[in-house]
């Protein structure tokens, strides 16, 4: 709080619920701070300063004249914190279902040994991207930790607005099982 003032701004980056977002900005309003609700909407690998951002709050178009300059895939929503956040976690629930999805075909075609019949079957669902498949796979186990604390954003943002987050919990499992996994090797 020492540090912020009316003439900075403050870029909430952190995968949390909206009304988490919402919380820490009230915190800190007295300060006068432009309050961002900044989305990470994709992996920065490979895209790097191209990766799409997007932004909300009371902040967010001071934001958007300070970078303009930059060409940073950065899209302005709203001055409304949380609805960056939003759109970030509702995203979460498609790309972290599918991914625990693949994960358990590929490791039950493992078990069955046919990786090859159900790498098809998969292929077939996305468009035939294999390279997708894998990216899966791999960017599930590698980032499972940092991924569980997603998951739970998007229970608490669903559990917000009475909706039983199923299959969010189901996906949030299933990285946990892949940390466990990694944590043994």
């Amino acid at each position: 709080m020492p540090v912020v003032n009316a003439g900075k701004i403050f870029c909430e980056m952190n995968t949390s619920a909206p009304d988490k977002k919402i919380e820490i900005s009230k915190i800190l309003h007295s300060s006068g701070v432009q309050f961002v609700d900044l989305a990470i909407m994709a992996p920065v690998p490979p895209n790097g300063i191209k990766t799409p951002f997007l932004a909300s709050g009371p902040g967010a178009n001071s934001l958007m004249q300070k970078l303009a300059n930059y060409r940073l895939n950065l899209e302005y929503l709203s001055a409304v914190t949380g609805d960056a956040s939003t759109r970030k976690l509702l995203r979460s629930i498609v790309y972290k279902g599918v991914a625990a999805v693949i994960c358990e075909a590929m490791e039950a075609g493992k078990a069955f040994d046919l990786e090859n019949y159900i790498r098809g079957q998969i292929s077939s669902v996305i468009g035939g991207n294999d390279e997708l498949i894998d990216r899966f796979v791999e960017g599930s186990a590698i980032h499972a930790g940092r991924r569980i604390h997603e998951m739970d954003a998007v229970c608490d943002m669903l559990i917000h607005k009475n909706i039983e987050p199923l299959l969010s919990v189901a996906a949030k499992n299933n990285l946990e099982k892949l940390l466990k996994q990694k944590l043994k090797s």
